[in-house]
């Protein structure tokens, strides 16, 4: 199979992962159907040239959010939150956005519209297939959410930026929705926009088995993700690692004053550690195989902190869905919910001073210091571990 991004070389599969969910982030009324939840299988291949990744297993007929009770917002996370600010506001400084209109693909809820429209008053407009009536607010009439996928004809003139945050990795063919995107914007004025995906050089380098699902298609390296940009005739501004180096944020301009000639990438230099990447998964996953069944022998109470992709990988590809651990998510909106794939429920922090745990696994290892605090302040004496 040809590289879907640079069209070069033979794809060189690296991980496969069978029957695991197909959506790690929806929102499951009862255990029963949490335990029947549609599975299918990864086959993560990868270019040898640009370094880009892709389930070649993906079946797109399997995968559609709309009428999904999907959540997957991060910003009830105090760690989140700085990052996500942080970043709002270097956008707001050195583009001008003040007042501006801000256009946002897969806008999930509305929370970085927000965000941005307390710090600088803008206005925005969000595409978000996911969406359910009860999500959009009607007391706001600076934020306007559509409850579809983007379409160009929806576009108002006035836009003046594009946020399109953890959607490319989402789609089949990423290239058509930036084509897309270009056709609908006022070609009048120059404009920029900001994209983030996850980092697969940070899933090589870390061993992040856990952030391979199967709703991700794509896997951006830097050279990948600024080849498809460059592929579709955007310019690249800027494309660097954030978040503990978890994310790839790319700076890109709609009509670039030059035209930005295509060059062949050079070769992925992550490429050294998929060698052996399997084998290191392997040995990721049996070390915490082993690191469960050992903590539960001896009749210490494991509490898994932030109940989802990662999570709910980890509660499936070790089988842990019938041991007696417990999840907990700072999200409102999926407590009491059950984690797909498993018959667990999950609970709210407070509920962790009646659990009493031993253990208390922060799955990603951002938020290690966070839920430490928060264990702290609930009176909760506890060991806090990273997955990693």
């Amino acid at each position: 199979m040809q590289c879907p991004i640079c069209e070069s070389g033979d794809l060189q599969t690296v991980l496969e992962m069978r029957n695991v969910p197909v959506y790690c982030n929806v929102l499951l009324d009862d255990p029963e159907e949490a335990l029947s939840v549609p599975r299918g299988d990864v086959k993560l291949s990868v270019c040898p040239v640009c370094g880009h990744g892709v389930n070649c297993a993906f079946e797109s007929a399997r995968v559609g959010y709309e009428r999904l009770n999907y959540e997957n917002s991060l910003h009830f996370s105090q760690t989140f939150r700085r990052f996500a600010r942080r970043l709002a506001r270097s956008l707001v400084q050195r583009y001008g956005l003040r007042g501006r209109t801000i256009l946002e693909i897969g806008c999930g809820r509305g929370d970085y519209l927000r965000l941005l429209r307390d710090l600088a008053q803008t206005k925005g407009i969000g595409f978000d297939p996911g969406l359910a009536a009860t999500d959009i607010p009607t007391e706001d009439p600076q934020i306007r959410l559509l409850p579809v996928s983007f379409q160009p004809e929806l576009v108002p003139e006035e836009v003046d930026f594009v946020i399109g945050r953890h959607v490319l990795e989402h789609l089949e063919h990423p290239a058509e929705l930036l084509r897309d995107l270009r056709e609908g914007l006022p070609a009048t004025k120059q404009l920029w926009g900001y994209f983030e995906v996850p980092n697969f050089d940070w899933i090589v380098q870390r061993v992040a088995v856990l952030d391979v699902i199967y709703e991700h298609v794509h896997y951006f390296s830097h050279n990948s993700l600024q080849e498809l940009f460059v592929k579709v005739g955007y310019g690249v501004r800027h494309c660097r690692s954030t978040y503990h180096d978890q994310y790839l944020g790319a700076e890109v301009e709609f009509w670039p004053l030059r035209s930005t000639r295509r060059r062949r990438p050079q070769r992925a230099p992550q490429m050294r550690g998929l060698q052996d990447f399997r084998v290191r998964c392997e040995r990721f996953l049996q070390r915490w195989r082993e690191f469960f069944f050992e903590q539960l022998r001896a009749g210490r109470k494991i509490v898994l902190w932030g109940i989802g992709s990662k999570a709910v990988n980890l509660l499936n590809l070790l089988e842990l869905g019938s041991q007696p651990v417990w999840l907990i998510d700072q999200n409102p909106r999926k407590q009491g919910r059950y984690a797909a794939g498993t018959a667990l429920v999950i609970l709210a922090p407070e509920q962790a001073r009646s659990i009493r745990p031993d253990i208390v696994l922060a799955l990603n290892p951002a938020y290690r210091h966070e839920v430490q605090n928060t264990m702290a302040k609930l009176g909760v004496q506890c060991e806090v571990l990273a997955v990693q």
